[in-house]
């Protein structure tokens, strides 16, 4: 009895020693049992993230250079999203990193950079374009503390830039969203603005000169002959 008992305990001793897997015997394990990320039987997909690349315009902007005695534009270059609004693509010229190295190597100038755009709004094909520049304690400055010369050249540099956009032929000039009169070629003005007031920034245009008419002088005749 013992001995039977003792024969079957080593057979079911036997059994699970094969039913568990050791070093010594490996277990197969069915392919449909395992996941897919092991299985060789699935085909694996991959999913590719396109990254969308702006598309760049080049935008035509004007700094301010000498010519003699001469204040005239000067056109640069700069490469922005094509997808750019008005205010987006005006904007970069008030940045005080616009101008180049190279550009201020050759003293032109950005007086824009002096203000702060705080709109660019179209109304028909004229640009209104306010602009305000802030004291140390955020208050806003005097537009009289910069002088006419500095309003006259942003105003000047900003027709030029402005009516390069599409459709835009002249600009309306604001500080701090009030009309202030913008000195122009021909005296100051608080209304539209365009290129023709500032002919004299043109380097190509030829400034007329006046001058004063040639004098006669007409000897009398002696009466007595």
């Amino acid at each position: 009895m013992k001995r039977g008992m003792a024969a079957g305990i080593a057979l079911l001793l036997t059994l699970a020693g094969c039913a568990l897997p050791s070093d010594e015997a490996a277990v197969q394990i069915p392919p449909e049992d395992l996941p897919d990320s092991l299985r060789t039987d699935v085909a694996s997909t991959t999913t590719t993230t396109m990254r969308v690349t702006p598309i760049a315009t080049t935008v035509e902007y004007f700094l301010i250079g000498s010519q003699g005695e001469r204040q005239v534009v000067v056109a640069v270059e700069r490469e922005i999203e094509s997808s750019a609004g008005l205010f987006e693509r005006l904007v970069v010229l008030f940045w005080e990193g616009f101008r180049t190295e190279e550009e201020a190597e050759n003293n032109w100038f950005n007086p824009a950079s002096e203000f702060t755009l705080r709109s660019a709004i179209r109304d028909g094909t004229t640009l209104i374009i306010d602009i305000v520049a802030t004291n140390e304690d955020g208050t806003v400055a005097d537009p009289i503390a910069f002088g006419g010369s500095v309003l006259g050249d942003t105003a000047a540099q900003l027709v030029y830039t402005a009516t390069r956009f599409d459709d835009i032929s002249s600009i309306r000039l604001l500080y701090d969203g009030q009309s202030l009169p913008i000195p122009t070629d021909e005296g100051d003005s608080d209304g539209r603005l365009q290129p023709s007031d500032y002919q004299n920034y043109d380097p190509e245009f030829v400034i007329p000169t006046t001058s004063a008419p040639p004098t006669t002088t007409t000897i009398a005749e002696d009466p007595a002959g």
